[in-house]
């Protein structure tokens, strides 16, 4: 499980989360996103939006899985590169 805090001044909606979905559903591996204890299928963009992930909001990302280290390596970085 790794920690990020979000930089994108739209968070994770519409494109960016679409954009971290189709990367998730890459890997074969369960991806897992947490925000406030509650946990969001990081491969259902209705999950991310429902999740209503902002600016500055500090995130997890868990992925479980034969491809785990590298699914939640990439997603991290796609979250904190990723700018609009």
């Amino acid at each position: 499980m790794t920690t990020v805090v979000i930089k994108n001044k739209a968070g994770l909606h519409a494109m960016p989360a679409s954009l971290f979905v189709d990367l998730a559903k890459k890997y074969s591996s369960n991806i897992t996103v947490i925000k406030d204890a509650k946990e969001y299928d990081g491969k259902s963009i209705v999950s991310i939006m429902m999740a209503m992930i902002v600016e500055g909001e500090t995130i997890q990302i868990h992925a479980e899985g034969c491809d785990a280290k590298i699914a939640e390596k990439r997603l991290v970085q796609f979250v904190e590169q990723y700018k609009e």
